[in-house]
């Protein structure tokens, strides 16, 4: 077909496409995924800097602000695919329970983080030091898919979840704390996480230390994320697109 044959929607239509194809192919993934989507594990004050809110143990009001917006129900989060906002809130919750000592985030966020965890991608962040915790016990990464093979089912035959005081539960808790924060995922049975979950409230005094000293999250090392960059190819394609119908509509 000629161009003079051509309809304006058609070329219009044959222009974009063009431009589409052109896009680098980061960018062209984020002009039509949600920008808040973040791949599983991306570091959380990451997540935090591109999102705009800090990780801060010693400031309970914007947790207590994220978990009231992710559990009042006409917000609509307790499902996959929820909004930004929701992703967002979900994120400031769960980085703040996994890195900040157990007296610094209010009791409840554990209750919500296991009510919303199965419907967002974590986050990761690292366990703070908290002096008043002794060690917790040495764990071989190499060997603990064997060596913790059973311990879901041997917290639950000792009743952990009912009480935690023993010195088998103590033990068992801490096993799966250390490895849940050193190793890495595919070094670890696949129930490591929720079993963590599931008794944390039951064996908060149980808590220890899987860092040998007290750090402070770095945000300066974190990668350029492909939201900027697909922001400016949706500029670039808006602009020439709205020139190009001008003209065609001018014809």
């Amino acid at each position: 077909m000629s161009l003079a044959r051509m309809s304006r929607a058609t070329l219009l239509a044959a222009f974009l496409g063009a431009l589409l194809l052109a896009t680098p192919v980061t960018a062209r993934r984020s002009l039509f995924e949600v920008a808040h989507d973040h791949d599983e594990h991306e570091r959380c004050e990451c997540v935090a800097k591109e999102e705009g809110w800090k990780i801060d143990c010693d400031t309970t009001t914007p947790i207590t602000t994220a978990q009231t917006y992710l559990t009042t129900a006409a917000n609509d989060c307790k499902k996959k695919d929820a909004s930004p906002t929701c992703c967002t809130n979900y994120h400031i919750v769960q980085s703040h329970h996994d890195h900040c000592t157990h007296e610094q985030v209010p009791a409840s966020l554990e209750t919500t983080l296991h009510d919303y965890e199965n419907f967002y991608d974590d986050c990761e962040v690292a366990r703070q030091f908290d002096a008043d915790l002794l060690k917790c016990p040495t764990v071989d990464c190499s060997t603990a898919k064997v060596d913790l093979a059973t311990v879901t089912d041997d917290m639950q035959t000792n009743n952990c979840n009912t009480t935690c005081s023993s010195a088998t539960c103590k033990l068992y808790f801490q096993k799966v704390l250390m490895a849940h924060d050193s190793c890495e995922e595919d070094e670890l049975p696949s129930a490591i996480e929720k079993t963590l979950h599931a008794y944390e409230e039951s064996c908060e005094d149980q808590f220890c230390n899987s860092v040998t000293e007290a750090f402070t999250l770095d945000d300066g090392t974190c990668p350029a994320h492909s939201g900027a960059a697909a922001q400016r190819a949706l500029s670039l394609a808006a602009i020439v697109a709205a020139i190009f119908a001008v003209v065609l509509v001018g014809a």
